[in-house]
């Protein structure tokens, strides 16, 4: 069959590219024909062009000092950009929106398509139900709980609209059950439908001439990086850190390519993270780590990923973090055998059922 999927594949960001690459593999692995549906919203791209108009009204009354970064990085931008943008014309084979009423399926999914605090309200594209033709079903979808009132019934149209809806989430799972009585199922997100060794064969090799610490991170602050460097001086390690932007920091590197970071993550002799995917990379490839919370947060994918791979005391609030006996979270984690084991396998099911 042919089948399409429709995520944020466009963004230049390690785990939704990563999540939407192994979607696109596993279906492709069923003996099916996989595409993305080439849906670029300005929302998503603009967030990462040098200059763009987007985030310069974001930037309020700053815009002088905005201005100034973006000189600042603009090289460095959008060489890290071209690196995305290498590995979708190598990895992605795209059908135009006008033509998606040639599919026989269109999944909609994984990531956050249906968080309409990211997606300026309701999009229904990432619904499904803009063409007439294939069947529409949803694949570790994921949305905020708080959504508008006038938003609501727009939902429970386009949701009974689908096939089949699995949700990333179970606490949004039990949301739609109990807002718009419809059944979903909870699966796991793309990136473990493969298993560690094909993510090995995946990634590439980044130049990194010493045992290191990988760090990945959003928002990284001085009081965090300090306890960090006191980790990695104790036991002689270099610090290797990268994020979603571009950083002014000694020990970044920011020209790492989608499968080079996988390689960081593989190769690393501990992981300090405080994303999702940072999580389950470590949790894939068997590499130590801690999970930091984030402030003002509830970090439930992380607790839920983490509970469900026995692994939930690597999550950590960052006041802990000169405090960890760090000797007892060196042992690689190890997911066959737990919960989170059993839910790739049915998550799978879910996927194969639905086709």
């Amino acid at each position: 069959m042919k089948i399409g999927i429709l995520t944020f594949h466009c963004v230049n960001n390690y785990g939704a590219i990563l999540q939407a690459y192994a979607l696109s593999n596993h279906i492709r692995q069923m003996g099916h024909h996989i595409s993305f549906v080439d849906y670029r919203p300005s929302y998503l791209v603009d967030k990462y062009i040098p200059f763009s108009k987007e985030r310069m009204k974001n930037s309020g009354n700053h815009k002088f000092t905005f201005l100034v970064k973006e000189m600042i990085k603009f090289r460095g931008v959008k060489k890290k950009n071209n690196l995305f943008s290498i590995f979708r014309d190598a990895k992605f084979e795209l059908t135009k929106v006008s033509d998606a009423a040639d599919l026989d399926f269109v999944v909609l999914g994984s990531d956050q398509i249906w968080n309409t605090k990211l997606t300026n309200g309701v999009d229904e594209y990432f619904f499904g139900g803009f063409v007439k033709g294939p069947k529409y079903i949803s694949y570790a979808a994921s949305m905020e709980a708080k959504i508008k009132e006038n938003e609501k019934e727009i939902i429970r149209d386009k949701l009974k609209g689908l096939s089949n809806i699995a949700v990333r989430e179970e606490s949004l799972a039990r949301l739609i059950k109990e807002r718009y009585e419809i059944n979903t199922s909870v699966v796991v997100d793309p990136v473990f439908l493969l298993d560690k060794d094909t993510w090995a064969n995946f990634s590439k090799s980044y130049n990194v001439k010493q045992p290191y610490v990988f760090v990945y991170y959003f928002s990284l602050t001085d009081d965090v990086l300090a306890n960090i460097k006191n980790f990695a001086k104790q036991r002689n390690l270099k610090v290797v850190l990268t994020s979603v932007t571009l950083l002014m920091r000694e020990e970044a590197v920011n020209d790492v390519s989608p499968e080079q970071f996988v390689w960081l993550v593989a190769n690393a002799d501990f992981v300090f993270t405080n994303s999702f995917h940072g999580t389950s990379f470590s949790l894939l490839m068997e590499t130590p780590f801690v999970s930091v919370k984030k402030i003002n947060s509830k970090n439930e994918r992380i607790s839920n990923i983490l509970t469900k791979a026995n692994q939930i005391s690597r999550l950590v609030g960052k006041e802990d973090l000169d405090k960890l006996d760090y000797n007892n979270l060196m042992s690689k984690p190890l997911i066959d055998g737990t919960e989170l084991s059993e839910n790739i396998r049915s998550s799978k099911d879910y996927l194969t059922q639905s086709f």
